[in-house]
């Protein structure tokens, strides 16, 4: 028998797979990034289809199979992209996009998980040009491209240390 993992995470992105289930990649608390396949989740009234939509947030209860995920239930979903408003619902995109094209499979991320975690629960005006450079610091960091030693006090300074990462990532 086997296991059933529970944890919270965000949906990063989603494709079909084979004819009537759905591929996600879900940005875990415990397990970091992880492939799930949702089956049947491509049919009318399907159970699935709502919580593997890019952008939303939920508890997923998942099991591991010999070659990928399963998504085997749900539940306090949160869909991202109807209750976010402007600049910071582009900047939750952006940083969804840039964790799913750059962040390992199965390595957790706490303080990556937390950091866009409170990005969608503040409820205060931000800095967005900030909070978007630190967040992909963090991530360049946790890839090993970017010195956590670095001064970044200064917006300039972090953008700067963000470019630098990214050069010696090849990105």
């Amino acid at each position: 028998m086997h296991e059933t993992y529970t944890s919270r995470g965000f949906v990063l992105k989603s494709r079909p797979h084979k004819e009537d289930s759905v591929e996600a990649v879900i940005f875990t608390e415990d397990l970091g990034k992880v492939r799930v396949i949702a089956q049947a989740a491509k049919r009318a009234g399907a159970t699935f289809a709502a919580c593997t939509q890019p952008g939303t947030f939920a508890t997923y209860a998942l099991i591991k199979g010999r070659y990928y995920w399963r998504l085997k239930g749900m539940h306090e979903i949160e869909q991202l992209t109807y209750t976010l408003k402007g600049e910071r619902k582009k900047m939750y995109f952006k940083m969804i996009a840039l964790l799913g094209r750059l962040l390992p499979e199965h390595d957790p991320q706490p303080g990556l998980y937390e950091r866009l975690r409170a990005l969608v629960l503040k409820e205060e005006q931000t800095d967005f040009e900030r909070e978007e450079a630190e967040m992909a610091f963090e991530i360049l960091i946790a890839l090993g491209y970017a010195d956590s030693a670095a001064d970044t006090q200064d917006t300039k300074d972090l953008i700067l240390e963000v470019n630098k990462g990214i050069l010696a990532a090849g990105l």
